[in-house]
């Protein structure tokens, strides 16, 4: 059942002049003049059909009617100020929610943890390792970390760094002949959410791969990289993200295809959420990291 109400600005005007005992006093502390605050009480007088206070020049007392409403709004405001200050709390203690790509989590956060931490004491991260969509409008975390080829029109989007993308496989499936003899092999490893990855970068390596070659696609890039490692094919990736692998010899790129533009790696955030210092602290952070 929709409750019976007057507009809230018209009992935050009554419920400031009740407490302080003058219009003026209300009107500086809710930023109004002294005839806004009293045009307020007058429309809710009106409404009501009764008084709520007696006016004697410039000093005013309550009726018995506005005893009856000030003790009922200062018991309502009194409880909101408690469970607002409790949930205020709340969310400062909290840590701040980072979900983030699992490869970019491992190479540019877990990594380099301890300098956040050494930096910034009172802030918990809390790193939640997900390729699924974004769930900030859901209040599941406070800041995203996700691959596209554009910002999502939905949040503030800050780049943190766009990939170069290179070739990679098992060593033992490079021949060391023609690169294009051993991609027509296949099979070629695929990501799903961008399906021109391969198409984009073959056009810019000017090779034609026969339209038989078999792709095998798949929802997330660290298992690409699994896959990849364990011979099951070729897999197009972010050059940066695989430092580790071609370091130990896990993967073998390519020698004689160049790296090609890669799609972004975002920092997603509310509308109008870097101001929170928490944000504003990682995101300061992570930019250095990632510059260096």
């Amino acid at each position: 059942m929709a409750r019976n109400l007057p507009p809230l600005e018209r009992l935050n005007a009554f419920e400031a002049a009740a407490r302080l005992g003058s219009f003026r006093a209300a009107a500086l502390e809710l930023n109004l003049t002294p005839s806004a605050i009293s045009h307020r009480i007058r429309a809710l007088e009106a409404a009501l059909g009764h008084r709520l206070f007696a006016r004697f020049g410039p000093t005013v007392s309550l009726t018995a009617e506005g005893n009856r409403l000030s003790a009922v709004m200062r018991q309502a405001m009194d409880a909101m100020a408690l469970v607002w200050g409790e949930l205020q709390t709340d969310v400062s203690a909290r840590g701040l929610r980072v979900s983030c790509a699992p490869l970019f989590a491992v190479e540019f956060i877990l990594k380099h943890l301890a300098g956040f931490e050494a930096a910034y004491p009172d802030i918990a991260l809390e790193i939640e390792s997900s390729h699924a969509p974004s769930r900030l409008n859901a209040g599941e975390c406070d800041v995203a970390i996700r691959l596209a080829e554009q910002p999502d029109p939905a949040f503030d989007c800050m780049p943190l760094v766009t990939v170069d993308a290179i070739v990679v496989a098992a060593p033992y499936r490079i021949s060391g002949g023609r690169d294009v003899d051993d991609l027509m092999r296949g099979p070629l490893l695929a990501i799903t959410y961008m399906p021109t990855a391969w198409p984009t970068a073959l056009a810019a390596w000017r090779m034609g791969v026969p339209k038989g070659t078999p792709v095998l696609w798949f929802d997330s890039l660290e298992t690409i990289v699994r896959r990849a490692e364990e011979g099951a094919g070729f897999g197009l990736v972010p050059r940066q993200l695989v430092h580790d692998q071609l370091a130990n010899g896990s993967l073998a790129s390519f020698p004689s295809l160049a790296a090609v533009p890669g799609p972004t790696y975002w920092l997603m955030t509310r509308r109008g959420e870097t101001r929170e210092r928490k944000i504003r602290a990682f995101t300061t952070w992570l930019e250095r990291l990632v510059r260096r």
